[in-house]
């Protein structure tokens, strides 16, 4: 049979070509469906799944609303309460008196504990192998030992009381008797058994919170148990720096959090703890390196770019020789990325309104320290900036701001600090009403703590009263609260010699 001449014949080439463009369409199709599909399942495969199934309950509580699926949610909130994970829509308005992102909450609220009342992929069949996603994913799994976890149980009533039996992967963790009349009050009990079992370090978080030394044994059972590439050694390690880090033992705070990397560096945490350390050690130029890996592993972080600009503002502050406007530029650059990347992230607006105050554009500070305490109101040193930047521009408005820092204060010598702050304010006034009124804030402040400020200011006034011997007090409580400053000391001596001098001079009055 002789072939077609499709030169000779335009037509049928045209017809050819065409159905070709079809097949590679239709080819195109299938190999991007492959791809997504291949997408899917990874993305599926490196999560640790925790499923909670839904939880068997009474008929009569299932009536009411408080169905299984309801129960599994709700286990899964105790769940995340337990590990210190904020619930969906908190807000968190009690923040500490740190400018750098470092605390508890970072540590876990950024743990990877993946629970869902179901975490499933959709379950759509692929035609080329004729399974679903999950059958593929839940294979693959099975060969490679990543079953991850299942959690079940069943809630019973008796006599209008509760029980409750959870089971992890088949295995009881939890049974209580009949006493509780809340079910949820159940789930918060179970928690903690099933937390040892699904996530181990999110459990030894726990039990540091209220234990340091029971933490600190399990974060060490857990490095000695799992693999080092295991996530929960990795925040084992963490947890063992942060607690190195809260007592000012710098080298093993890094041994620790370089543990940690090395465990996962695809992990920003490790790095983000590690510029922390290496920051309060004076090492900003080293800090903002691990800063800068956490940007690459999540260019969204806002957190990074905050605490570079911390880093960047110590590099500006040269003491002495006044401050360096090139860092503190480079500092308001990160601290404004940081807003841009999150703007409901209050650290940054705090720290670029100290920026802008160090560049005497006093009204940009005040705006940026109200923008923060919009945000969280309970923001103590927001607060207490934009009482100081106030007192260059209304004398009632930095008042009103003072008295409400001290409201929101809790630790003793935070609370000494501000009356002695607001006392210092009053004074410079020169109106005798508000001298009055400043010592009553510098006895606020003297009853509250050993506040060596508080003593010594108290004791300049009695010097300016002519009250040499209630000053020299003041100025002696002011050397014992703070014996290694040497201002207290001067001031001291100078009082003494002012009561010598005031001896003589009586004593010749008296000849």
């Amino acid at each position: 049979m002789t072939q077609p001449n499709l030169s000779a014949n335009p037509e049928a080439r045209g017809w050819i070509e065409r159905t070709a463009t079809i097949g590679n369409f239709f080819l195109l199709i299938s190999i991007g469906f492959l791809a997504v599909t291949a997408i899917l399942i990874v993305q599926d495969l490196k999560r640790d799944v925790v499923t909670i199934e839904p939880i068997e309950v009474p008929k009569a509580l299932s009536d009411s609303g408080y169905t299984p699926g309801v129960a599994g949610y709700r286990l899964r909130d105790a769940l995340n309460t337990y590990a210190g994970a904020p619930a969906p829509g908190d807000n968190v308005t009690t923040l500490n008196f740190n400018s750098v992102a470092h605390d508890d909450a970072s540590l876990n609220s950024n743990l990877d504990l993946s629970i869902s009342a179901r975490h499933e992929l959709p379950d759509i069949v692929v035609p080329q192998i004729g399974l679903s996603l999950r059958v593929i994913a839940s294979s693959i799994r099975s060969a490679l030992g990543m079953t991850g976890h299942a959690i079940s149980g069943e809630l019973t009533r008796q006599d209008s009381k509760y029980a409750l039996r959870v089971r992890v992967d088949g295995r009881q963790v939890f049974s209580s008797g009949f006493e509780a009349e809340n079910p949820d009050d159940l789930m918060t009990k179970a928690a903690p058994g099933v937390m040892e079992i699904i996530r181990p370090a999110a459990h030894a978080m726990a039990r540091y919170r209220d234990r340091n030394e029971e933490g600190l044994l399990r974060a060490e059972q857990i490095i000695a148990r799992y693999k080092k590439s295991d996530i929960n050694v990795q925040w084992a390690y963490l947890l063992k720096g942060k607690h190195a880090l809260g007592r000012d033992n710098y080298q093993q705070a890094d041994d620790m959090f370089s543990n940690a990397v090395s465990s996962n560096r695809n992990n920003e945490q490790p790095h983000m703890q590690l510029g922390v350390s290496l920051l309060r050690q004076g090492k900003p130029d080293d800090a903002i390196k691990q800063f800068r890996r956490v940007l690459a592993i999540n260019p969204k972080s806002a957190t990074a770019y905050n605490n570079i600009g911390v880093a960047l503002a110590t590099q500006a502050n040269r003491g002495n020789a006044g401050t360096d406007p090139a860092k503190l530029e480079q500092a308001i650059a990160e601290y404004q990325r940081a807003i841009k990347t999150e703007p409901g992230y209050v650290l940054p607006y705090n720290n670029l309104g100290l920026a802008l105050f160090y560049r005497d554009q006093i009204d940009d500070a005040i705006k940026q320290y109200r923008d923060a305490i919009e945000i969280a109101p309970n923001y103590l040193l927001a607060r207490w900036n934009l009482a100081f930047a106030l007192r260059q521009r209304s004398f009632g408005a930095a008042v009103t701001e003072y008295r409400a820092a001290i409201k929101l204060a809790t630790d003793p010598q935070q609370r000494a600090m501000l009356h002695t702050s607001l006392g210092d304010f009053l004074q410079e006034t020169g109106e005798n009403g508000n001298i009055e009124a400043a010592i009553l804030e510098y006895r606020h402040a003297i009853e509250m703590n050993c506040y060596s400020w508080a003593h010594n200011n108290l004791g300049s006034i009695w010097r300016s009263r002519g009250k040499i011997n209630d000053a020299i007090a003041a100025f002696a409580k002011a050397t014992t609260c703070e014996p290694k400053d040497k201002i207290f000391e001067v001031n001291l001596e100078q009082a003494l010699r002012a009561q010598e001098a005031s001896a003589v001079t009586t004593g010749l009055a008296k000849r």
